[in-house]
């Protein structure tokens, strides 16, 4: 999945893949089918309370004696998700499937590790799955990869709720249907994967990295899709959101002019409003960016060494008020140019047309305010 963030909006541009593309099932009766079905449940609110799952995993079962499900305790630095499974049962073609849990070792590094729900004993196809992952009340201010409700509906990455057969690398056709019968008229759900339901031909963690949507989604264009690209909104963001994704199809057509892409693959751009937040000031994210920069250079040639960690503690102190904005217009012009490649040169160049694109905010920093963002909008 890939990410663009653009100011006060996160964008999350995802490249869909279904259909018959990818890796092929075992013909045969080996063939593995995983049949699944998402219901967005309000219980009598107007806002989305959970997530049903309910999955049929149908075809040979790999590991039947050490079958196992997992879901993410904490993935991309987003915590919490395996405690959002509720009530998960499970049975099979002798009844039910007594289960135990295990959780990985915390990770102290922020990489994802994983609660198991181990049977047991031996399972014998077809094997259902059912279970609720709750919403979140309030949004992360992290990846916005989480189970959040907002506008009646409810947008979240397939890390953010999923949990799923541990079957790792083994080639299922997975095909997904939304109920959306408690979002009303006018509902429509949509995914990295394709409007509505879809079918995918991929190993099951596949589904783990794709972007859904569901509610009274704004939609551009309406119908259809330009050279692949669609975009979708849930409920009203501060903006014009049909203007600004407007834009964003004439970016993404600049491009596919500019790497030479003659291919109409699709492209879906996944807008969510963070209710109960501020937004995500330019100024913030490029200090977030820069800190980045500096951690990944190879540390060889002074201007990665030295330069770089200083211009992100220079962003960083600027970002909290610091005097810090003469001291970079002397730093930044020292490094390109200079460095045993063009890391710290690319940048360097970031973080000057930063300060020229911020100017106001900049200034607004300097003077102990805050940047001019609208509340809610990520």
């Amino acid at each position: 999945m890939r990410a663009t963030t653009a100011l006060g909006l996160a964008i999350m541009g995802t490249v869909g893949a279904c259909g018959g593309s990818g890796p092929k099932p075992a013909p045969g009766p080996e063939q593995r089918t995983l049949h699944v079905v998402l219901r967005p449940v309000r219980d009598g609110s107007d806002t989305v309370r959970s997530l049903a799952v309910r999955w049929e995993l149908r075809g040979r079962a790999p590991n039947a004696q050490t079958f196992g499900i997992r879901a993410p305790i904490v993935y991309a630095s987003v915590a919490g998700i395996a405690d959002s499974v509720q009530d998960l049962a499970v049975r099979d073609a002798k009844g039910v499937v007594p289960l135990r849990h295990e959780d990985d070792p915390v990770n102290p590094g922020g990489f994802p590790y994983f609660r198991h729900w181990r049977a047991e004993r031996e399972v014998v196809p077809p094997v259902i799955a059912t279970y609720r992952a709750r919403t979140r009340a309030t949004a992360v201010s992290g990846p916005q990869f989480s189970l959040q409700a907002y506008g009646g509906g409810v947008s979240t990455a397939g890390s953010g709720f999923f949990a799923l057969p541990e079957d790792s690398g083994i080639v299922y056709r997975t095909r997904l249907h939304w109920d959306l019968t408690e979002l009303g008229e006018n509902s429509i759900a949509a995914s990295t994967f394709g409007d509505g339901d879809f079918e995918l031909v991929a190993p099951p963690e596949q589904l783990l990295q794709g972007y859904y949507m569901a509610g009274r989604l704004g939609r551009l264009p309406v119908r259809g899709a330009t050279h692949g690209f669609t975009a979708y909104w849930l409920g009203t963001p501060p903006f014009d959101a049909k203007r600004e994704m407007a834009w964003t199809a004439q970016m993404y057509a600049y491009l596919r002019t500019f790497f030479r892409d003659t291919t109409d693959d699709p492209f879906r751009v996944f807008v969510r409003v963070l209710p109960g937040q501020g937004g995500y000031p330019g100024t913030a994210l490029l200090n977030s960016t820069l800190a980045f920069l500096a951690a990944e250079s190879a540390r060889q040639c002074g201007p990665c060494t030295f330069g770089l960690p200083s211009i992100a503690a220079d962003f960083a102190e600027l970002v909290h008020g610091g005097p810090a904005a003469a001291r970079l217009a002397r730093r930044l012009p020292l490094l390109t140019g200079r460095g045993a490649c063009a890391h710290p040169d690319g940048a360097a160049r970031l973080a000057a047309s930063a300060l020229r694109v911020f100017d106001a905010d900049v200034h607004t920093h300097q003077a102990g305010g805050r940047c001019r963002i609208p509340a809610g909008v990520a």
